[in-house]
C-alpha cells in the first residue's frame, strides 16, 4: 500500500515533466516562428533551443511538488486554498490565450493550418494552462512554508512583519540611520525587482487577456465568459506578479551564490548565454512583433529581458541535480514519460487526415476530433504504460504482510519472482516489523 502511494506521488513528476516538454516544444515553434526571418535560421534555431532547455526545466523544477500540493493535500488551510483557486484561474487564462495564439500563427502562416490541429492545440492548451498552475502555485507554496500561519488575520499578521523586518534588513543593514547607501540597497533589491516585476507582469496579462477576449468575440456564451476571464486575469495578474517579484528578490539577494563545485567554468559561461539568448528571444516576443516605436516598447523590452534571465538564472542557481528533481527514480519517470509522448505523437499523426473533413450538413467538427483524438490517447498510453514501462521499485525494504496468522515479507524487487518469507506468530508476543536482513531469507 505504502509502495502504491508512492507510486500515484511519482505520477506528479511524470504528468508535470510531459507538460513541460510540450511547453518547451511550444516555446520552440513559436520563438523560431518568431525570429528565423529577422535574424536567419541558423540563430533563431539556437534561440529556439535555448528556450526549449531553459523553459522545460524552469517548468519542472517545482512543478511536481506544486501537483502534489494541489491535488493530493487534502487538509487545507483557507489561504492554501485560496492561492489553489488563483492559480487555477490563472491557468485556465492561459488555456484560453493559448488557442488564440495559435490562431493568430496560422492567420500569418496560412501552411500550418494544416498541423495546428484541434488535438494538438487542445493538448499545448492543457499543458500551458498545467505549466501556469504549477509555476504560480510554486510562488505561493514556498510563502506558505516559510512563514506558516493558521487564521486569516494571523496570516497577514506575519506576511506584514515579515515584509517589514525584511525592508527594514535591507535598507538598514544593521545600520542606526538611512543614508545613501540605505537608498541604493532599497532601490537594487526592493525598488528595482518589483517594478521589473510589475511592468512585465502588467504587459503580458495585458495580452493574455486581449487574446483570450479575441478568441471568444461572437461566441454563444460569451456574456458569460468575458467576465470569468477579467477576473482570471486578474488571477494570474497576482500570482504571476509574487512568482517573478520572488524570483527577483532571491537573485539580487544572493549576488554570491556559488554552484555545485563539480560545475565548470566553461559550462556556466555557456548556461549564462543560452538565458541571455532566451532573455533576449522573451523580449522580441513582448513587443508583439512590432520595433521600438515608442518608449513603452523600449521599456517593455528591456524589462522583459531582464526579468527572464533574472527568473531563469535563480532557478539555474537553486538546480538541486537530476536524480533529485526526480526523486531519485529516474528509471521510473522517463520511460513513463516517453511512452506518453510517443502516444502523442501517434495519435496526432492518426488524426492528421480527419482533422480537417467538412461533414454534410454540419461543416467542420473539431470538438468530435479532439473528443475522439484524446480518448484514444488516454486508451493506448495506458495500455504503454502498463505493459512496455518497467517495473521500477521504489523501495528496497521487505514490506510485511499479515495473512491468517502468517507473516509474510514481500521484497518489492522479487514481487514479480514471487519471493517471500513466512514466520509463524506467536499471539502472546508484540509483532516485530522491522525489516529482515537478506541472510535471514
Amino acid at each position: 500500500m505504502h509502495t502504491q502511494k508512492e507510486q500515484s506521488k511519482l505520477w506528479s513528476n511524470i504528468i508535470s515533466l510531459v507538460a513541460s516538454l510540450l511547453i518547451g516544444l511550444d516555446i520552440f515553434v513559436f520563438f523560431y516562428l518568431f525570429s528565423f526571418k529577422v535574424i536567419g535560421v541558423i540563430p533563431a534555431i539556437f534561440i529556439s533551443t535555448c528556450g526549449f532547455l531553459l523553459n522545460t526545466y524552469l517548468y519542472y523544477i517545482d512543478g511536481p511538488k506544486s501537483l502534489i500540493d494541489f491535488w493530493l493535500t487534502s487538509e487545507k488551510s483557507f489561504w492554501s486554498s485560496f492561492f489553489d483557486l488563483i492559480s487555477f484561474l490563472g491557468a485556465l487564462l492561459i488555456f484560453v490565450f493559448t488557442y488564440y495564439v495559435y490562431a493568430e500563427m496560422i492567420f500569418i502562416y496560412p501552411a500550418l493550418a494544416f498541423w495546428f490541429t484541434p488535438f494538438l492545440v487542445t493538448i499545448m492548451a492543457i499543458s500551458d494552462g498545467l505549466g501556469t498552475l504549477t509555476m504560480n502555485k510554486s510562488g505561493f507554496l514556498h510563502m506558505l512554508n516559510d512563514y506558516p500561519a493558521k487564521g486569516f488575520m494571523d496570516a497577514l499578521s506575519v506576511w506584514y512583519h515579515a515584509f517589514k523586518q525584511f525592508c527594514t534588513d535591507v535598507i538598514y543593514a544593521g545600520k542606526p540611520h538611512f543614508d545613501m547607501s540605505s537608498l541604493k540597497r532599497a532601490l537594487v533589491n526592493i525598488i528595482f525587482p518589483i517594478t521589473m516585476g510589475f511592468i512585465v507582469t502588467f504587459s503580458f496579462t495585458k495580452i493574455y487577456l486581449f487574446g483570450a477576449l479575441a478568441i471568444m468575440h461572437g461566441s454563444f456564451y460569451s456574456f458569460l465568459v468575458v467576465p470569468f476571464l477579467w477576473v482570471s486575469a486578474i488571477a494570474f495578474f497576482i500570482g504571476e506578479f509574487y512568482f517573478v517579484c520572488e524570483q527577483n528578490i532571491q537573485l539580487m539577494r544572493s549576488p554570491n551564490m556559488t554552484y555545485q563545485d563539480n560545475w565548470w567554468h566553461l559550462v556556466n559561461l555557456g548556461i549564462d548565454l543560452l538565458i541571455v539568448a532566451n532573455a533576449i528571444a522573451n523580449g522580441f516576443i513582448a513587443l508583439e512583433s512590432s520595433i521600438f516605436l515608442s518608449t513603452w516598447g523600449i521599456i517593455r523590452f528591456a524589462a522583459t529581458c531582464f526579468q527572464n534571465y533574472y527568473v531563469i538564472k535563480n532557478k539555474r542557481n537553486q538546480f538541486p541535480g537530476f536524480e533529485e528533481m526526480n526523486n531519485n527514480q529516474s528509471g521510473y519517470i522517463l520511460p513513463r514519460t516517453l511512452i506518453i509522448l510517443v502516444c502523442l505523437l501517434l495519435v496526432y499523426i492518426a488524426q492528421l487526415p480527419f482533422a480537417n473533413l467538412f461533414f454534410p450538413g454540419c461543416g467542420m467538427l473539431p470538438i468530435f476530433v479532439v473528443t475522439i483524438a484524446i480518448s484514444f490517447f488516454l486508451g493506448i498510453s495506458c495500455l504503454g504504460v502498463e505493459f512496455l514501462a518497467p517495473s521500477i521499485s521504489l523501495s528496497t525494504k521487505p514490506t510485511p504482510i499479515m495473512s491468517n496468522g502468517v507473516l509474510t515479507y514481500k521484497n518489492p524487487k522479487d514481487i514479480n519472482n514471487d519471493v517471500s518469507v513466512e514466520e509463524d506468530l506467536d499471539k502472546n508476543k508484540p509483532l516485530d516489523l522491522r525489516p529482515i536482513r537478506k541472510n535471514q531469507l
